[in-house]
């Protein structure tokens, strides 16, 4: 009995290994397709984000150049030194 238990006994561990090895080769293989994703998506944002001239996040502005007068200044705070 112990005989014919053998060979079934090391086709089961040779399948399960088989098994294991397939699994271990799919986890690899879609950890290398993610980050080469995440690689790939990264150089195109860089890309857009340095061939942008806005750099506000898509907002105009409206008054380009001009930041100083929108800025309201009491100048009576000049003059007394506050």
């Amino acid at each position: 009995m112990s005989d014919s238990d053998k060979p079934d006994t090391q086709a089961l561990i040779l399948k399960q290994l088989k098994s294991i090895k397939i699994a271990l080769c799919l986890v690899v293989v879609m950890m290398l397709l993610l980050s080469g994703v995440i690689v790939v998506g990264g150089v195109v944002v860089g890309i857009v984000a340095s061939k942008s001239n806005d750099h506000y996040g898509g907002y105009p502005d409206t008054d380009a150049g001009h930041w100083e007068e929108s800025i309201p200044m009491d100048e009576g705070e000049e003059e007394s030194g506050h």
